[in-house]
């Protein structure tokens, strides 16, 4: 009698194995991933089972299914798994549930067996399993924090002013603007972008709005004059400039656009001082002195100086047919008499006669003698009237 019931029980439980076995060989059947190694762990667990009751069992059993095994491909290396509860129950009862996770339920529920088992990949899990070379981004949060003040919005406009994007500086000016309503740089440096843009009409407004927040700034009165003088408003122009040269009388930039706003006046003694002022200032504007041939501060304090004899009541210099000085020698007969004479290098407006031709005459008679006028120079020169 004990040899039939190991009989039937071995019949019963290869039965068994052969149906989970088939079950994985069915191309219906999706199988989990682990799920061969988790057939494997169980099956050896009853194994061992068998083996502490009945040896000749187990050794019937571990023939029969290392065949199966070796037929289905199923026998891999052995890997930590769990059971597979939904196979074969468990033989002992289930240990208690949680008791983090089981707060709120009665004990009863606890001990009851789990149900069959569900494969459920929970977002999780399906997030932890993507490839390390496709990570999942959970949306970025906007920080309050991290808004953009006027002060971003004024840097980048300055870097695009730069660059000499001006349409795109206005926009990041404005912004910053937007933000700080009394931001005197940002009117400053937006009219300037609209200069360069020729838009003068909405330069000078945000030019006079930077000036009612700071009216002593003698940079922002130089750029508000420039944009008043490209509209012709040239007498407007000159009264900002007059602001800033007095308040920085050293500022060279205020006399140089003045002296440019007085041309356009005709005003050239004036202009032509403000130009030989700005380069006493800074050398960087005396080119303009060589270019319009303009006397420099010194030039008009530095005359050249001629004398020597002369015979005749009068002696005059001339260049281009200009007379430039009349002067009578001394001595009663008026023979080899002495004279002496300064001459401006500066025409009366400041034209700079520099490197003139000076001719002269005794009465009304040319002279053969001549010089080139310079600055600063002594010269002796004896004048006679030609032989006829």
């Amino acid at each position: 009698m004990n040899r039939i019931s190991i009989s039937i029980i071995t019949a019963v439980m290869l039965a068994g194995f052969t149906t989970i076995f088939t079950a994985c060989e069915n191309a219906n059947y999706s199988q989990p991933d682990g799920f061969e190694a988790t057939v494997e762990a169980r099956v050896t667990e009853e194994l061992a089972r068998a083996a502490t009751s009945t040896p000749d069992l187990s050794l019937i059993i571990a023939s029969e299914v290392e065949k199966a095994l070796s037929k289905r491909n199923l026998k891999t290396a052995p890997r930590e798994v769990q059971p597979l509860a939904f196979l074969i129950p468990p033989t002992s009862p289930p240990p208690d549930a949680d008791p983090i996770q089981g707060a709120g339920t009665s004990k009863s529920d606890s001990q009851t067996p789990p149900p069959p088992a569900t494969i459920i990949v929970h977002e999780s899990a399906a997030t932890t399993s993507l490839p390390a070379e496709e990570p999942v981004l959970t949306p970025a949060i906007p920080d309050p924090t991290s808004a953009l003040t006027s002060s971003h919005y004024f840097e980048r406009g300055k870097s695009y002013y730069r660059q000499k994007l001006y349409q795109s500086a206005v926009i990041e000016f404005t912004m910053a603007i937007d933000l700080s309503p009394a931001f005197r740089d940002g009117y400053w440096l937006r009219g300037d972008s609209f200069s360069h843009l020729k838009e003068y009409q909405l330069a000078i407004e945000d030019y006079h709005k930077a000036f009612e927040i700071d009216s002593k700034n003698t940079d922002l009165l130089v750029d508000y004059g420039q944009a008043l003088t490209e509209i012709g408003e040239y007498d407007q122009a000159i009264y900002y400039y007059n602001k800033a040269t007095s308040l920085k009388p050293t500022e060279p930039h205020a006399f140089h656009y003045r002296a440019i706003t007085l041309s356009k006046l005709s005003k050239f003694k004036e202009s032509n001082t403000d130009y030989a002022r700005a380069c006493a200032l800074s050398t960087q504007y005396c080119t303009t002195l060589t270019d319009l041939n303009i006397c420099s501060e010194e030039d008009i304090k530095a005359p050249h100086t001629i004398w020597g004899s002369a015979t005749g009541a009068h002696v005059s210099a001339w260049v281009d047919d200009i007379k430039l000085l009349e002067v009578m020698p001394g001595g009663v007969t008026k023979i080899n008499a002495p004279y002496s004479m300064t001459l401006s290098v500066c025409e009366k407006d400041y034209w700079s006669l520099i490197g003139k031709t000076v001719k002269f005459k005794i009465e009304r008679e040319w002279t053969l003698q001549s010089t080139i006028l310079l600055s600063n120079k002594t010269e002796k020169i004896n004048l006679s009237i030609p032989s006829n």
